[in-house]
């Protein structure tokens, strides 16, 4: 979310969307879930400047000299914000998922698998987003950019990602021969490579092969996956459509394949 569109927010949800970034850095801070500091500093500076739309009293902005101060501190630091920013609102504190995370360690059913989702050549924001937020919900390892694919550190896509971005490894080849090393090596590390796309080779999605380390091709909208990417697949899939509108959106075409990628993993 901009500052634009956070300034329009009601107050209750300036202060739930406040204590949402804080329970964040809190998640880093107490080792629930570890953040770069890279991103850990973009979710601090994005904290710094909804507390300045929200309020401009200095005492709520208590953000000075943050990294000057030891762990406890900072933490005592961030929880006093979180309070301050409630009780302005009059709202009770949210139920995020660190704070479900801290009730019970065992409450998400949280899975890792070695698949990952190459994108090649996704040039909307959105669709990139969006895809990186179902991937990370599935358990995917990594979410891997290609060609004209749009930059992760777009406000679009971080808006469509709603943080998920933080929670998961991203990465970008640009060149041809990184991306044919790429397929090389994971080749040679037992990956199955499967492409999402609608050909004359292609079969139906529920014929997937079971496999316990993936790698899923997902291609152009309008032009589709590179033809040297299909030939260098293990398997070509398609989603069996029985309406007018023969193919789906890239991240809802996606969402049906990493769910069938998560239970082929299961029942192998």
């Amino acid at each position: 979310m901009d500052d634009y569109n956070f300034s329009l927010l009601s107050l209750n949800k300036k202060a739930w969307k406040i204590c949402g970034v804080i329970e964040s850095l809190l998640a880093s801070l107490t080792g629930i879930r570890i953040l770069s500091q890279e991103k850990f500093s973009f979710e601090l500076e994005k904290l710094k400047r909804y507390l300045t739309i929200f309020s401009d009293s200095e005492s709520l902005l208590s953000l000075n000299d943050f990294f000057k101060v030891d762990l406890q501190e900072r933490i005592r630091k961030l929880r006093k914000i979180s309070y301050a920013v409630l009780d302005r609102a009059k709202v009770s504190f949210p139920e995020t998922d660190f704070i479900k995370l801290k009730k019970d360690p065992f409450c998400f059913e949280k899975r890792e698998f070695e698949h990952e989702v190459l994108l090649d050549d996704i040039r909307s924001p959105f669709n990139i987003g969006s895809i990186i937020r179902t991937a990370e919900a599935f358990g995917f390892k990594r979410v891997i950019l290609y060609g004209i694919s749009a930059k992760v550190n777009e406000k679009k896509i971080k808006r469509a990602s709603m943080s998920a971005d933080l929670w998961i490894e991203i990465m970008r080849i640009n060149s041809q021969n990184e991306i044919f090393d790429f397929f090389k090596k994971k080749k040679e590390e037992n990956f199955i490579i499967t492409a999402l796309e609608k050909t004359e080779k292609s079969t139906d999605l529920e014929n997937m092969k079971p496999a316990s380390k993936r790698i899923l091709i997902v291609g152009n909208e309008e032009f589709g996956i590179n033809p040297e990417f299909l030939s260098i697949a293990d398997e070509i899939k398609h989603i069996r459509l029985s309406g007018i509108k023969n193919s789906l959106n890239a991240a809802v075409a996606f969402g049906i394949i990493c769910h069938e990628t998560v239970l082929k993993t299961i029942q192998n």
